[in-house]
C-alpha cells in the first residue's frame, strides 16, 4: 500500500523532531511504500536527508513551481504570525492566512500528518475518503499558555478541534499527550501512543578516579535557555562535579561560564558529534520546562548506556519501565547530589533494551 507522508521541519536542522520523525518513516516503511512531502524544505534537502538518515522513501514529485509556490505560501504564513504575534502582540493563537490544497491523492491509501500542522495549511480536513494519520508529537493547543511564550505554534481550542474527524487518528508521543488532548478537547477519539524511541547505541567505557562528569545538550530555543540557566546554577554549587553543554545552545552563550562548566562545540558539523559528547560524560542532565512531548535528550542519554536525571515535567508514564532504573526523577535542588550517586550506580543499559523491546511489542500490535 502506499501512504503520503507530509512534514513540515526544516530537514538541515538538528533537532528532536527529526529524530521523531525518523522512527516513524522506518517502521512505516516495513508496511508501506512511503511518498514524502515536505512543505518547508527544497527536494534537493530532501533528497539529501533521505539519503544521510537510510530512509527507505520516495520523494513527493510534482510540478517544481508548485513546490515552490507551497513553500513560500507556508514560510508567508509563519511571517505572518511571527509578526503580528510575537513581535506587534496582537493576538495568541497561530493563524493560517493563507492556505491551499493538495491535488489528486487517489494513488495514496492513507495519509500520514507529522504534527497537525500539514493537516491545517493543506485543508486535509476537506478530504473524507482517506484514513489520515496525525501524529501530534508535541501538544499544539494553547501552547502559548502551556509553554509562557508566543513565539511557538499555538493553535485555539477551535483549530485544534478541527483534527477529530472521524477519518482522523491521532498518534501521540506520550501519555502526558494524549491525557492533556483529552482533557482539553474532551474527546472520545480513536487515538494510538506510540513512544519515543531510539536504537541501541555503543556503550563507552567510563574512565575511574576521575571527576564525575555531566552533560547537557539541547537547541538554541527558549526552553533550553531555561534549562542552561538552571545547570550553570547547579555548577556554581556543585563545584565537585565537571558539567559539560553541548549542541548550538552554546551559541547563546554570552556570560564569563563556571570554571567547571566546559562548552562542547560542533564547529566541524561531525557525524561522530553526538558519539564524541557522550562518550566524556556520565550523566545526563534533562529537565523540561513543560509536560509536551518526550524530551528527545532523556532517550538519547539512555541510547547511549547513560543515566538521565530529569525533572518532573520531563517524566512520563510511557517510561515507567525506566523510572529509577536509568531515568531519575528530581523533585528539588537540594536532592541534586543524593540522585547523582543513586543514578550513578545504576544499569541504564539493562533497563533501556527492556524498553526499547516493549516500545516494539507495542508498536507491531498496531493495525495501521
Amino acid at each position: 500500500m502506499n501512504i503520503l507522508y507530509i512534514s513540515f521541519v526544516d530537514v538541515r536542522t538538528k533537532t528532536g523532531n527529526h529524530l521523531r520523525e525518523m522512527q516513524m518513516l522506518k517502521h512505516l516503511s516495513k508496511k508501506f511504500n512511503i511518498t514524502y512531502l515536505n512543505i518547508n524544505s527544497k527536494n534537493s534537502h530532501i533528497l539529501n536527508y533521505k539519503t544521510k538518515n537510510h530512509l527507505s522513501m520516495d520523494i513527493f514529485q510534482g510540478a517544481s513551481f508548485y513546490l515552490k509556490f507551497i513553500r513560500v505560501i507556508f514560510k508567508l504564513n509563519y511571517l505572518l504570525n511571527y509578526l503580528l504575534c510575537s513581535k506587534l502582540n496582537l493576538y495568541s493563537n497561530y493563524k493560517f492566512f493563507l492556505r491551499i490544497g493538495l491535488g489528486s491523492l487517489e494513488s495514496y491509501s492513507k495519509i500520514f500528518c507529522f504534527y497537525s500542522i500539514p493537516f491545517h495549511f493543506l485543508k486535509l480536513c476537506d478530504i473524507k475518503t482517506k484514513e489520515i494519520l496525525i501524529d501530534t508529537n508535541d501538544v499544539m493547543l494553547n501552547r502559548h499558555n502551556l509553554l509562557k511564550t508566543k513565539v511557538w505554534w499555538s493553535f485555539s481550542q477551535k483549530k485544534e478541534s478541527e483534527i477529530l474527524q472521524k477519518n482522523t487518528r491521532l498518534i501521540y508521543i506520550s501519555s502526558n499527550d494524549k491525557e492533556y488532548y483529552e482533557k482539553q478537547l474532551k474527546f472520545n477519539h480513536q487515538s494510538i501512543l506510540i513512544p519515543f524511541s531510539l536504537p541501541e547505541k555503543e556503550t563507552f567505557k567510563i574512565e575511574t578516579n576521575q571527576k564525575v562528569t555531566i552533560g547537557f545538550i539541547g537547541s538554541n530555543n527558549p526552553f533550553n535557555l531555561h534549562s542552561l540557566t538552571e545547570i550553570l546554577d547547579l555548577s556554581k554549587q556543585n563545584s565537585q562535579y565537571k558539567f559539560i553543554i553541548a549542541g548550538t545552545i552554546t551559541d547563546k552563550i554570552v556570560m564569563t561560564l563556571p570554571k567547571n562548566v566546559l562548552v562542547f562545540s560542533d564547529n566541524r558539523n561531525s557525524v561522530d558529534f553526538l558519539k564524541e559528547f557522550y562518550k566524556g560524560l556520565d550523566l545526563v542532565y534533562a529537565p523540561a520546562h513543560n509536560k509536551s512531548g518526550i524530551k528527545t535528550k532523556i532517550i538519547e542519554g539512555l541510547s547511549f548506556g547513560i543515566p538521565v536525571v530529569t525533572n518532573t515535567n520531563g517524566y512520563d508514564k510511557s517510561l515507567s519501565i525506566l523510572k529509577n532504573n536509568g531515568l531519575f526523577v528530581m523533585e528539588k535542588y537540594t536532592s541534586f547530589n543524593q540522585i547523582v550517586s543513586t543514578a550513578l550506580n545504576s544499569e541504564p543499559r539493562k533497563n533501556y533494551l527492556k524498553y526499547l523491546q516493549e516500545v516494539n511489542e507495542y508498536i507491531n500490535e498496531i493495525n495501521f
